[in-house]
């Protein structure tokens, strides 16, 4: 469990075939917290010697349209350059923004896709 302020969210890592799964939940989102968690599973990925992420995200809330520009024009800049990502809302209400943050992201440089599954993350990280 990682504590940023008032925002607190866990990360679980799992270890498949291919990639590092890197499962985050939290009580609340913010800015602060998105960006310290992005670079821990960036770190964490390369420490085992992945080139391939998938970032499963449950947060009840969603950061604003401004806040998601924020954070995902920062992670270029976190070292993933070279790294593919598959990221896996858990709440699909929020599939518009972060279709919005994948377009800001690989605009930048990032190797990304946004998935609706699990499922799908996964067979694209393998491909």
């Amino acid at each position: 469990m990682s504590n940023n302020g008032t925002e607190t969210f866990e990360i679980q890592y799992q270890e498949c075939k291919g990639y590092l799964h890197a499962f985050i939940k939290g009580k609340k989102d913010s800015v602060a917290a998105a960006l310290e968690y992005w670079q821990c599973v960036i770190d964490e990925c390369k420490r085992r010697g992945f080139s391939a992420l998938l970032v499963e995200e449950d947060f009840p809330n969603q950061l604003s349209t401004v806040d998601i520009f924020t954070v995902t024009s920062a992670i270029p800049g976190m070292g993933s350059i070279g790294l593919k990502i598959a990221f896996v809302d858990r709440k699909a209400e929020h599939s518009e923004l972060n279709l919005f943050g994948e377009s800001v992201a690989v605009n930048r440089g990032v190797f990304g896709r946004v998935f609706p599954t699990l499922e799908e993350a996964a067979a694209w990280l393998r491909s």
